[in-house]
């Protein structure tokens, strides 16, 4: 597969919000035990909420992005309420007259993958009216696989993300050379990967398996005046 082509973007810079109260208690697709389930609340994904660490990924990235890139042309977040923090997080860097230069927005086209009826379950749950669910989890192919109910990362890729990035590459063609802040999940971040990189079946399972975003980390391109992406680091975490 040929990489995209972004022409009217200089710089892109994908961040995975920071840690979330369901990356601390959930494992792999559902809730350990209940004790774990009711730490979170019994909730739609997307109301899930930032940790205190979470937050304070945010504002030291928020802090490391504005030396690195200086004042983005706009950020832009999944609408997921981790997400959204994050990059009000990042935003807090700025003084309010940089905010006023900086579209803030919201893109439901990268909200987090959809994992099914499985998310609010706990283990002995999905074991009870999923029963192969847990195996189909392990052994099935993780790029095209289909939780009960959910999508896989092949639909995401193909569908709305390449979407997402079609109509990133319009949203900014009256600007200058702008840098543009994604915040979003995992997952997302690396089908945008998949599509900018061109990546065959086999290595997007190899980063599906091997290198998942950690919390509030950036991965950033540059992208030539063709619109030739140009990766130039993933998954770079931000210290104090």
């Amino acid at each position: 597969m040929k990489p995209m082509r972004i022409r009217n973007i200089r710089k892109l810079v994908l961040i995975r919000h920071g840690q979330s109260l369901r990356n601390v208690f959930m494992r792999d697709f559902c809730f350990p035990d209940n004790k774990a389930r009711e730490s979170v609340g019994n909730m739609q994904d997307r109301l899930c909420s930032l940790t205190g660490r979470g937050e304070n990924q945010a504002r030291i990235a928020g802090l490391r992005l504005k030396k690195l890139f200086g004042v983005p042309a706009g950020i832009i977040h999944s609408g997921f309420t981790r997400a959204e923090h994050t990059a009000n997080g990042i935003l807090s860097a700025y003084n309010m007259q940089d905010r006023e230069r900086i579209a803030f927005s919201e893109n439901n086209l990268i909200r987090e993958r959809n994992s099914g009826y499985l998310g609010n379950m706990t283990f002995e749950e999905v074991r009870e009216y999923f029963p192969w669910s847990h195996d189909a989890w392990l052994f099935s192919d993780p790029f095209t696989h289909i939780p009960p109910g959910g999508e896989s990362i092949a639909d995401i890729c193909e569908g709305r993300v390449r979407i997402f990035l079609d109509r990133l590459d319009g949203d900014f063609s009256g600007f200058t050379d702008p840098t543009v802040f994604v915040v979003s999940h995992g997952r997302t971040v690396q089908s945008i990967r998949y599509l900018l990189e061109g990546w065959n079946h086999n290595r997007m399972n190899y980063s599906l398996k091997n290198e998942i975003p950690p919390n509030c980390s950036a991965t950033v391109y540059e992208f030539s005046g063709a619109g030739r992406p140009d990766l130039k680091y993933a998954n770079r975490k931000f210290r104090r």
